[in-house]
């Protein structure tokens, strides 16, 4: 299904509300009591199938129902109300508006169109003629000798702007609901009048807008008169540099032991008898020993003899080989293993070389910013009219270039 975005505009009590109804076959819109009193008060998007098919089969509108022009509500200026058109513009979403219906109630003065072409355009631009079609309405109370010269002026007027009219007639309490034929043919009428328009771009507002904006600064800095300029004391705040100490920690190691214990605790250490250096000794001793000795002894023997039947005994000498011992003086080196203690450096280096985690303070110079506050006289440009007459006034002209 495709979709189609369509702006309902125009004065108050016109019967916009009572047209999107009677195109949608449901009540999506608030509708007026006929007592002077516009009820629809912000712009509201409304989404339904398209059933007169004003555009053809098989569309989904997506239609903006817009407070109107002139609203009798003390509460919604024009003002408030072109606000109300350009948020709701811009909900809507998309590229392009396919059609801006501009409604004109025939039982009205016919110059209200006037005006309506005026704003529309100062909100649009002029682009915004190709793409809108005027729907009057209302045409069924308006008595028979005043319609004919008033549908000739909407007529006149649309003609000026060379933009179509399609007379509409919504269901209303005094005439009852209209009929089948008639909703028929007034939607074959719109039908031709829509194929006929080109899409409006939403660029072309902003586009728009910022021409009248451009155009609108130029004229109020030409307008002299409009301008007043008074010098007035401005406080404001500067950011100035400043240096201040900074105190900050790094990581760092120090001593384990402070000095006096380091001492305390290598002599204690060295004195360990497990820490003592061991080293070898050599010396020479005299000493007395029994060395052996040979020497001979004689003994006397009685040795017996015999001759024949004679015996007789003999004494000799017999050497007989023995040892003694005897002292003797001699010398001889001797190598044993002594112990010492070692340098009190030793035990001492290890100690002091034993470092902890810690924090070192510091302090660095820091460059810093501030704010200060301070006064200055400067020239103010105010205008004595509003921006907005000078908006309306460059929209025209550009509306007429």
């Amino acid at each position: 299904m495709s979709s189609k975005n369509c702006v309902v505009l125009g004065p108050s009590q016109q019967g916009k509300s009572s047209y999107i109804n009677l195109i949608s076959g449901q009540v999506l819109a608030p509708v007026g009591q006929n007592d002077g009193q516009s009820c629809t008060k912000h712009a509201s998007i409304l989404s339904f199938p398209d059933l007169l098919r004003i555009f053809g089969t098989n569309v989904q509108l997506n239609c903006i129902d817009l407070p109107g022009f002139n609203d009798t509500s003390v509460l919604l200026s024009n003002k408030k109300i072109v606000e109300e058109v350009k948020l709701g513009v811009a909900g809507l979403g998309g590229r392009q508006l396919d059609v801006l219906f501009l409604f004109q109630s025939s039982s009205e003065s016919a110059f209200q169109l006037q005006k309506s072409f005026q704003l529309t355009e100062t909100l649009f631009g002029p682009k915004i003629l190709r793409s809108l079609v005027v729907i009057a309405t209302k045409s069924d109370i308006v008595l028979e000798q005043v319609l004919p010269k008033r549908q000739e002026t909407i007529e006149s007027f649309a003609r000026e702007k060379n933009v179509q009219v399609v007379w509409w007639v919504n269901d209303s309490e005094e005439n009852g609901k209209v009929s089948e034929a008639k909703k028929c043919s007034q939607a074959a009428q719109l039908h031709a009048a829509i194929n006929q328009l080109q899409p409006y771009e939403m660029t072309n507002m902003q586009e728009f807008a910022s021409r009248v904006q451009v155009q609108a600064e130029q004229m109020v800095k030409a307008d002299s008169s409009n301008i007043v300029q008074q010098n007035v004391t401005v406080p404001y705040d500067v950011v100035v540099d400043y240096e201040e100490d900074e105190a900050y920690t790094v990581p760092a190691l120090q001593r384990k032991y402070p000095e006096p214990i380091v001492l305390q605790e290598a002599r204690r250490l060295q004195a360990l008898p497990a820490n003592k250096e061991p080293y070898n000794v050599t010396r020479t001793i005299t000493e007395t020993v029994q060395v052996p000795e040979e020497y001979d002894e004689w003994r006397d023997e009685r040795v017996w003899h015999r001759t024949f039947f004679i015996r007789w005994r003999e004494t000799i000498s017999v050497r007989e080989r023995k040892v003694r011992y005897v002292p003797r003086q001699q010398t001889r080196t001797v190598t044993e293993t002594a112990y010492r203690d070692r340098p009190l450096e030793h035990f001492a280096a290890p100690l002091r070389q034993e470092m902890v985690p810690t924090t070192e303070q510091r302090v660095r110079r820091v460059t810093r910013q501030r704010s200060e506050k301070r006064t200055r006289t400067e020239v103010v440009t105010s205008y004595r009219k509003d921006w907005t007459h000078y908006r309306l006034q460059a929209a025209k002209e550009l509306i007429v270039s």
